[in-house]
């Protein structure tokens, strides 16, 4: 009976070390106690053999009936403490076997997330490694947001500059536009004024011909008149030398001198004494020459600043 035991046997291999804390606790709290307890009911059965076979020898030493018989319910009393103690053995080994498979269970499950701590770690690296290039990238953007801004704010301030001067160029241009149609306004006044002037100017025209055929008829008219008078002074001349003549025939011409007479004009001489008693009889009165009654130059008011216009 000693030998089927299996005292001296481990109950279960060895697994290898555990190099993580976990797994060192994890041993402790599962299997320390499944190793004790097998290990108590191990000794129990062991004792419950030696007894057994004790039981056995002293049967086989006792001869009476009686004892046979009590020690053969002993025995059995024994055999069904010993299946009893087997069977809880085995349980014991079937829950052993069930820890183990867990614990094999949580063995995969721990290199699993060693597995994905490692994956984590590196990608962790790579994150921070990412991390820091975007980092880079966020301050050359954040530097590239800070130039955009000041072309902004610069644009800004073109476009309110430009503003204001589209501003004041829309009001020196209404101003313009005001000039224009005041100018437009005096331009028409202007060309009103014009239209006036010219017909004055037309009518002032016709007169002066119409004055100037009067004044052609008139020197007609006293240039015959001058002829009249020449020829009737030389008329009255030669009258009075033959008047003259005569008396100093009576003796009267030796008392008193003789009579110059007036010599004759050239024709040039003439017309310019007729030109210049024409010249004062214009002064003396404007309106009235001779026997013509002529009425005065009148020439339109002038409304503009300048009157020499060109004719239209």
């Amino acid at each position: 009976m000693a030998c089927k035991s299996g005292a001296s046997k481990k109950p279960f291999p060895r697994r290898q070390s555990y190099p993580n804390e976990r797994d060192i606790t994890l041993k402790k709290e599962v299997i320390h106690p499944l190793e004790e307890t097998f290990g108590g009911m191990k000794e129990r059965i062991d004792r419950l053999e030696q007894q057994l076979a004790n039981v056995r020898s002293q049967i086989s030493t006792t001869r009476s009936g009686e004892a046979k018989t009590r020690k053969q319910a002993e025995l059995e009393d024994y055999q069904s403490a010993v299946a009893d103690i087997k069977r809880q053995l085995k349980d014991a080994m079937a829950k052993l076997k069930d820890r183990d498979n867990l614990l094999t269970e949580r063995e995969s499950q721990l290199e699993e997330t060693q597995r994905k701590v490692e994956n984590l770690t590196n990608q962790r690296k790579g994150d921070k490694e990412r991390m820091r290039e975007l980092e880079d990238l966020v301050k050359n953007l954040k530097k590239q947001l800070s130039d955009r801004e000041h072309d902004v704010n610069r644009l800004q301030r073109d476009l309110d500059k430009m503003q204001k001067d589209m501003a004041s160029t829309k009001t020196e241009l209404t101003s313009q536009k005001d000039r224009l149609k005041t100018t437009e306004d005096e331009l028409k006044k202007t060309k009103g004024v014009l239209r006036t002037t010219n017909q004055g100017l037309v009518k002032t025209q016709k007169m002066v011909d119409h004055q100037e055929t009067q004044r052609q008829k008139m020197q007609a008219t006293m240039e015959q008149m001058q002829q009249q008078m020449n020829a009737f002074s030389l008329s009255q001349g030669s009258n009075t030398s033959r008047l003259e003549s005569g008396k100093s025939s009576d003796g009267e011409a030796a008392q008193k001198p003789a009579r110059k007479k007036r010599p004759k004009k050239k024709p040039q001489q003439q017309q310019s004494e007729e030109e210049g008693e024409e010249e004062q009889q214009t002064t003396r009165s404007p309106r009235y020459v001779g026997s013509f009654n002529l009425p005065p130059l009148r020439l339109p008011p002038s409304d503009g600043p300048n009157m020499n216009f060109p004719p239209l």
